[in-house]
């Protein structure tokens, strides 16, 4: 995957940190452990996103990466190409996660659903496995739940107590409104029944996680109320367990939060895509 000019992808969905060379990429850290696995030093940021316009110029439903090493400038991969597109379902994704598990391998995470059709309904999600970021095998659509709903930007966190990964994504269950769902699964091909995560009262989507940060674990998510980003907190990864706190952050309607660690100071950076 050779570099091209630098830009700013549109819509960004996730970043992950990486190790990077002039025109290799080569490893990257999971953003949700509080712990960082033992592997290379980090010294670039990597997003992994999708391409859309409106007037449909330009738009691809497959995985695009891009790397940065200041987390504000941007170079597409792949001359800006995908690196790889579903066969299955929809045909297309949204919201593409990319993970390092604890093996060091990738997963990669989206939705199964290409282009604006909010009403589509998919129990399943797209997984691709990937040992270098390069070539992504394995592909899969595991069945997340029976519900007649969605399966929205699916993400993962490794949950030590259970010694599994949690799979959280965006669902409508017997709520009547979008609640953070999850599954529990050491292979991303079998998941275990979904339970509900996080419900506040109200319709949230987009939830990404920081864990073990300081002893405490933190949940942002889009607040259709707040109509931005929220945060919430717990000392335990339970279902159930996360209290919002703080104010809302909004910025003419922004969703999709990333949770994002400084590779050059002791801080996090909340990213979020503004849909204004």
């Amino acid at each position: 995957m050779q570099p091209t000019t630098p830009a700013r992808p549109m819509p960004s969905r996730r970043l992950f940190l990486g190790a990077a060379a002039a025109t290799s990429l080569a490893l990257a850290a999971d953003l949700s452990l509080g712990a960082r696995p033992a592997h290379a030093a980090d010294s670039a940021y990597v997003m992994g996103y999708f391409t859309e316009s409106p007037q449909g110029l330009g738009t691809d439903y497959g995985l695009h990466l891009a790397v940065s090493t200041d987390a504000l400038n941007w170079m597409p991969l792949n001359q800006n190409n995908p690196v790889v597109t579903p066969t299955e379902g929809a045909g297309g994704l949204r919201d593409p996660f990319i993970m390092r598990k604890r093996d060091g391998t990738f997963v990669v995470l989206a939705t199964d659903l290409k282009g604006t059709d909010w009403g589509y309904n998919s129990q399943y999600i797209h997984v691709w496995d990937s040992t270098d970021l390069r070539t992504f095998t394995g592909y899969r659509r595991p069945r997340l739940h029976d519900m007649a709903t969605h399966s929205w930007a699916p993400e993962a966190f490794w949950d030590a107590g259970r010694g599994q990964y949690a799979l959280l994504y965006s669902a409508v269950n017997s709520s009547g409104h979008n609640v953070l769902m999850v599954n529990y699964t050491t292979d991303f091909r079998t998941v275990s029944a979904p339970q509900v995560f996080f419900d506040p009262g109200y319709d949230v989507i987009d939830g990404d996680m920081a864990v073990g940060v300081n002893g405490v674990n933190y949940l942002y998510f889009k607040s259709s109320r707040a109509g931005g980003l929220v945060g919430a907190r717990s000392t335990s990864l339970n279902p159930g367990s996360f209290v919002p706190f703080g104010t809302p952050v909004a910025h003419g309607g922004t969703e999709a939060p990333t949770l994002v660690r400084s590779l050059t100071t002791p801080t996090w950076h909340l990213w979020g895509d503004n849909v204004a």
